[in-house]
């Protein structure tokens, strides 16, 4: 992780990217049928934290950890609820950094929209529905009521 950490300071950018791409395919293989293992799946999302600073990089893997969670739960109906707990820990996270910088909002808005309105399931709804209202600019975009 120290290897990782000083090159994403020395190389930037690109690195960034090559180091996402790899955490992601971690993240599949984690999340795979024949393989599944929360633990995995939440280790691959702490190391890449600790490797990179970047918040936009880091909420961009959260949020991608949480949409192969909610995928689980959906088409497998995963009631475990540790897993559970780890998508409400990485959506609140992702919601934080979304509800900082409108750019990265807008970014993954339809991704997020998606998973909390769109899942056909209650629970997962219940679970994120908090955490997606306190991003300020979903607040700015809903209609206003008529008086």
């Amino acid at each position: 992780m120290i290897k990782e950490r000083m090159n994403v300071l020395v190389l930037g950018e690109e690195y960034i990217k090559q180091l996402f791409e790899k955490r992601r395919k971690l993240l599949d293989k984690a999340f795979s049928w024949n393989k599944w293992s929360l633990n995995e799946a939440k280790n691959v999302l702490q190391n890449f934290r600790t490797e990179c600073p970047d918040d936009r990089w880091y909420g961009e893997l959260a949020l991608y950890f949480v949409e192969l969670g909610v995928y689980d739960v959906v088409e497998f109906g995963n009631t475990y609820d540790p897993l559970y707990r780890a998508i409400e820990k990485a959506f609140c996270e992702v919601a934080r950094i979304a509800d900082k910088d409108k750019e990265i909002y807008e970014l993954w808005k339809n991704r997020l929209d998606q998973i909390v309105y769109h899942t056909k399931n209650e629970e997962i709804t219940d679970l994120l529905l908090d955490d997606y209202m306190s991003i300020a600019w979903v607040v700015d975009e809903l209609p206003e009521w008529p008086e």
